[in-house]
This record gives structure tokens, C-alpha cells and sequence, in this order.
């Protein structure tokens, strides 16, 4: 498996994956009406090129089988986009995405990196040494999810 950057041939693919993962891997924890608005149709491939190109992403890819997505927004310190496909879930996909985060993060001069970790992340997120500041209540097509602001000091 290696980590490198974001194309933008890989939006197709990160879009389904997306989609695929939160449907299936967030589902113990939010409702259905809930995966459905976080998943919508919007958040296509259109979607996807738009945000990974306006940040530093990266994709773990492993014989041109893409793994696993993730971005950082350096200006707010920000791991915005962190997903691990639903068929490959602890496999050290998670962890490589974020040493390459975290790796970049420390090259532009950053001492510590937050997220916003949904229910079913926040135990991956504190086992990598992130600490969570609170519980939030976000509001997404005019449902309430709870996630958790955390921190990991670099």
C-alpha cells in the first residue's frame, strides 16, 4: 500500500466510496435519515474535486484499488475528509493516511491538528492520540448529528 496525493481521476471512486462507507460503517450509530443526508447524491465526484482540490489530500491505494481518502486544511489546522472503505477497516489504512497528515502538517511549521470525529471514528481518533474537546451538535439538511471536536498536539 502506498499513500500519495489526490488526482482528480480519483474522484469517481472517492465519491462511491464516500457513500458506501458512511451507509454501512456509520449505521450503528446514526439513523437512516441521518446516513442519508450525510451520504446525498450531491456529494458527488463534481463534489469531491472541488473540496480535495482546494486542500492537501492524499489517497492510500494499494494495486490501483483506492483504500482510503483523507485532507488537511492547513490555514485551520483542519483533518476535514478521513475515510477508510468499509471493506477495509483495520488494516493500517487509517494510520497511514495520518502519518502523511501529520507529516505535512509538521513540515508547514503545525503543532497541532483538530477534527470534527463522528461517534463511530472518535475511538480510531483516540487511539491515534487525539483528545476530544467536546460533544457537538451539528445541524445537516435540518437533521442533528452528534460528533466531537478533538485535538492532537504534533
Amino acid at each position: 500500500m502506498k499513500v500519495r496525493e489526490y488526482q482528480a481521476k480519483d474522484a469517481p471512486t472517492i465519491a462511491e466510496l464516500f457513500s458506501s462507507t458512511v451507509r454501512e460503517i456509520n449505521g450503528k450509530h446514526y439513523s437512516e435519515r441521518q446516513l442519508n443526508a450525510w451520504a446525498s447524491p450531491d456529494k458527488d465526484a463534481h463534489f469531491f474535486h472541488t473540496k480535495l482540490s482546494q486542500s492537501r489530500s492524499f489517497v492510500a491505494e494499494e494495486e490501483g484499488e483506492i483504500l482510503g481518502f483523507a485532507d488537511l486544511l492547513p490555514e485551520r489546522r483542519l483533518l476535514m475528509y478521513f475515510y477508510v472503505h468499509k471493506g477495509h477497516q483495520r488494516k493500517g489504512i487509517g494510520k497511514a493516511l495520518l502519518d502523511k497528515i501529520e507529516n505535512i502538517a509538521k513540515e508547514q511549521g503545525i503543532e497541532e491538528i483538530y477534527t470534527d470525529a463522528s461517534i463511530t471514528a472518535k475511538p480510531f481518533f483516540e487511539a491515534m492520540g487525539f483528545v476530544p474537546l467536546e460533544k457537538q451538535e451539528v445541524e445537516r439538511a435540518g437533521l442533528h448529528f452528534v460528533n466531537f471536536k478533538m485535538r492532537k498536539k504534533l
